[in-house]
């Protein structure tokens, strides 16, 4: 019961995301195409649980265009807000390449591996991001929150290491500590919950300030 309403709150909250972007979007308000990974991103969501509840249907497998989608945003939102760095393009190819290598394409089945890969990648990526904020290209005379990179990069921090916190125990105690794998299970979904309120404050940002990247 805990987790059906945290999974409802969940999709309130995504939803509101995907709208708000929508909005600012119909608005002329430049957010980065936000609009357009939101809504996708909450469409693949959407669509397993669907397949899931309504169906008994496992199509978890649209989970890897999820996982392909996050690389390649997270690649194209940090040129725009931060700058183009040495080697990252071929970084993201292999990040691409690696998850659909790993993927079980004889069972069409989805593999955490590609999760893996695309929390690894983006974890890394926004390290470099808050790294290229705080110590190199940051004009001191802006608020280092009123960036929007700092907020994205919050989020997928957040989400990402708590993913692999929750995946990786998996592999051992999925079959040996049900009460173990349904606490962790509590505990994602909460952190679903936060991260996308900071989405909601991140597109906040782009309403009130308009885009500021590092250079403007």
């Amino acid at each position: 019961m805990a987790l059906m309403l945290l999974t409802a709150v969940y999709f309130l909250i995504f939803s509101l995301c995907v709208g708000f972007s929508l909005k600012q979007k119909f608005e002329g308000i430049n957010n980065d195409y936000l609009y357009i990974y939101l809504s996708l991103i909450l469409a693949i969501d959407f669509s397993v649980l669907i397949a899931q509840q309504i169906f008994h249907t496992d199509i978890s497998v649209i989970y890897l265009l999820a996982d392909i989608i996050n690389v390649v945003f997270t690649y194209f939102y940090f040129n725009i807000q931060i700058g183009k760095v040495k080697y990252l393009s071929q970084i993201t190819i292999l990040a691409i390449f690696g998850i659909l290598f790993l993927n079980d394409w004889q069972k069409l089945v989805y593999s955490d591996y590609c999760s893996i890969i695309s929390c690894f990648f983006t974890i890394i990526v926004c390290l470099l991001g808050f790294y290229k904020l705080l110590h190199k290209k940051f004009d001191s005379a802006k608020n280092i929150y009123d960036i929007p990179f700092f907020w994205y990069a919050t989020a997928v921090l957040l989400w990402g290491t708590s993913f692999l916190m929750r995946t990786i125990p998996r592999f051992y105690f999925q079959s040996a500590d049900d009460s173990f794998m349904e606490e962790l299970r509590l505990f994602f979904a909460i952190i679903n919950i936060i991260t996308y309120f900071l989405f909601f404050i991140l597109l906040l940002k782009y309403q009130k300030n308009g885009k500021t990247t590092l250079s403007g």
